[in-house]
């Protein structure tokens, strides 16, 4: 069982929902693990932890009275048979700082198998340690039975913003593909400590790119315009993945915060094992990080000084396309019975470009708030902000087998249904917004288009 983010879930007596809380740099009641209950609370998981409880050393002391965010604020999963819940974790605040929470910070971008029935922590694993990018565990785990060594073995899938995929036997947590430590780039913050390594999987292969480079400018840019984003590449703190922000030059964030997987982006196959990763690269290029003026609220948090920086600045061309080369966007499917990827396939496409013959390089603007959803009878349906597009992909290669260009703007998942024996699949719609003056991008949904589009599977 997977729940969207927008409802609770009932297990048995238990009501299991999501808790979203600011993520900005001042003071936070801490947060739970995203589980309350429809009676009295027999327990409630603190994911900043109270001295004493396992994790409580990878914070400061005290850190549980001002510290913030940490919570499951998107999908999660339920494993029914044995009453087991998959919580996904957010990033610790202030996401792009985080001087007054020195350590690892358990339990923050954290996946958590949790008993339902007792609140009892069974495993956990670690995705991110002490986050400075906003990489937070917003893709909802997927629950599939694979055999990886030819025998069958449940697991559950998490995919992540900053393009790494993690394989775990559901029952035990154990990684189903070896993970390790590597070591990462070191913050130049006052009063930070970031991590000296982050976990990395051996396999699956990342879904997204994990580096800017030169040979990396997109080339559909005019001379002058390319030019402008080579110095911006050589001039930025720039070393990959996990490059913290600084506060002497800009940095580049890949595949950025709203990269990835991100919201709503992976959709499981239960008959096959296989897994589909909708994903953008979308780096993020943030200014120099300044310091924040002290005041009452910041004086009770810490001595030191803050350190603050825009989230979700976004790195674009001036004429509103991506800075790096395509593929902005697209869907990847794994087979978790061996780990390997079977095809990866454009996601969407810019019209501007499309109008002039070039159509295979996805388009990652809103990307992130379009999910996909697999079926039995063979197709993947998903919708683009973007291009207003809806379609049916082939789920064995990933070839476009029916797409239609609608009025609206997307955003969500499909639903699909049936009624009376006969299938349809929902997409929601809507026109809120429109591209700034000389952005190419993407086009505006039409006025008053708002509302679902239903489709009955099978009918021409």
């Amino acid at each position: 069982m997977e729940r969207s983010p927008d409802r609770p879930v009932r297990f048995g007596a238990i009501c299991s929902c999501s808790v979203r809380l600011p993520e900005r740099a001042t003071t936070h009641r801490p947060a739970t693990y995203g589980r309350s209950t429809c009676r009295p609370a027999s327990w409630c998981g603190r994911s900043t932890r109270f001295p004493g409880p396992f994790g409580y050393d990878t914070w400061p002391p005290d850190a549980w009275k001002t510290a913030g965010g940490a919570n499951t604020w998107a999908e999660f999963a339920i494993d029914e048979k044995r009453g087991i819940g998959y919580f996904p974790t957010g990033s610790p605040t202030f996401d792009l700082w985080g001087g007054d929470r020195k350590g690892n910070n358990l339990f923050g971008n954290t996946l958590l198998a949790l008993d339902l029935r007792t609140g009892k922590r069974l495993w956990h694993y670690q995705a991110l340690h002490h986050d400075l990018w906003d990489y937070d565990l917003v893709t909802g785990p997927k629950l599939l039975t694979v055999k990886p060594n030819g025998k069958p073995v449940d697991i559950v899938a998490q995919a992540t913003k900053y393009g790494l995929l993690f394989v775990f036997d559901r029952v035990t947590g154990k990684p189903i593909w070896p993970t390790e430590e590597r070591p990462v780039p070191q913050s130049d913050v006052p009063g930070e400590q970031s991590s000296t390594t982050q976990p990395f999987p051996t396999r699956p292969a990342p879904f997204a790119r994990l580096k800017f480079t030169e040979a990396d400018v997109n080339p559909y840019l005019d001379a002058d315009e390319r030019q402008r984003i080579l110095d911006i590449v050589r001039t930025s703190r720039n070393e990959g993945i996990f490059t913290p922000l600084s506060i002497t030059r800009r940095q580049i964030s890949v595949p950025g915060e709203l990269g990835g997987a991100n919201w709503g982006g992976a959709a499981a196959d239960p008959e096959t094992g296989m897994l589909y990763v909708r994903s953008a690269d979308q780096p993020a290029l943030h200014e120099p990080m300044t310091l924040v003026e002290d005041s009452e609220a910041v004086s009770r948090m810490a001595p030191q000084p803050r350190y603050t920086g825009r989230l979700g600045s976004m790195f674009f061309a001036s004429n509103g396309l991506n800075a790096m080369s395509p593929p902005w966007a697209q869907i990847t499917a794994y087979d978790l019975n061996s780990g390997a990827i079977k095809w990866q396939a454009p996601f969407g496409v810019v019209p501007s470009l499309a109008a002039r013959g070039i159509t295979n390089t996805g388009n990652n603007y809103r990307a992130h708030r379009n999910g996909p959803v697999v079926t039995a009878g063979g197709l993947i349906f998903i919708a683009h902000f973007a291009d207003r597009t809806v379609r049916a992909y082939d789920k064995d290669n990933g070839k476009i087998l029916w797409e239609k260009k609608m009025p609206p703007n997307f955003a969500g998942i499909p639903s699909v249904y049936e009624v009376n024996g006969r299938q349809f699949v929902a997409f929601y719609g809507s026109s809120f917004e429109s591209p700034a003056d000389g952005n190419i991008a993407w086009e505006a949904g039409e006025q008053g288009s708002q509302g679902y589009y239903v489709f009955a599977l099978g009918v021409k």
